[in-house]
């Protein structure tokens, strides 16, 4: 009760910094003794997950892989997706500590294992989040992390990377495609009222003297 209702709240403040270290050394302490208590950790820190706050993500992710390393390997399963989902938003950050914080997470074993648990669920949302990451980011030193652990994951999972590949180019098509329809509709329902306006506009008679 005490680490669910006091230490984990308390990541919530944005003046968490001041302090974290000693929670988070608190919360370890609970873990490693109780490694069943990693789900109720690591699903708090997710809920209370800053916005606008970088240095206090980099904190987070810090303290998430730290957890990880404690967590029972039977909850691998069920954290795997939210916590993959977290970290691969993190490592889209446009904040370049914040996404190079993220990408190094994966040079943790433990973390890898966790995500392997759950590789058909897990690899969609990071595939996509490296693709947007190698396109648009601007950080060079973050495009060049992520190609780094790009090519890691094509060699754990070379099959599954290229069909998450294609699925991707489908469903980018399928967005250009509504698009592209949905534009269509806003053309033809602005021809109809242009055609409705003209045809209500009242008749003018032109009078000279």
């Amino acid at each position: 009760l005490f680490l669910m209702r006091v230490l984990v709240p308390l990541h919530k403040p944005k003046g968490v910094q001041v302090y974290h270290t000693q929670l988070a050394y608190c919360v370890s302490q609970f873990v490693q003794k109780e490694p069943v208590l990693g789900g109720v950790v690591v699903r708090g820190i997710l809920r209370y997950w800053p916005v606008t706050n970088c240095q206090k993500e980099v904190l987070l992710i810090g303290e998430l892989e730290e957890i990880v390393e404690n967590i029972d390997p039977e909850h691998y399963r069920k954290l795997a997706l939210p916590l993959c989902t977290q970290i691969t938003k993190c490592f889209n950050s446009w904040n370049s500590q914040v996404a190079e914080r993220a990408l190094y997470v994966w040079n943790n074993e433990t973390f890898v294992k966790m995500a392997s648990q759950a590789m058909e669920e897990v690899f969609p949302v990071i595939v996509e989040g490296m693709e947007k990451n190698l396109k648009w980011h601007w950080s060079k030193s973050v495009r060049q992390l992520t190609e780094n652990v790009k090519a890691m994951l094509e060699e754990m999972e070379p099959f599954l990377y290229s069909k998450c590949l294609v699925q991707l180019e489908i469903q980018k098509s399928a967005a250009r495609q509504q698009e592209m329809k949905r534009k269509e509709k806003w053309e033809r329902i602005e021809m109809a009222a242009a055609k409705n306006q003209f045809l209500q506009l009242p008749n003018c008679t032109c009078v000279s003297n």
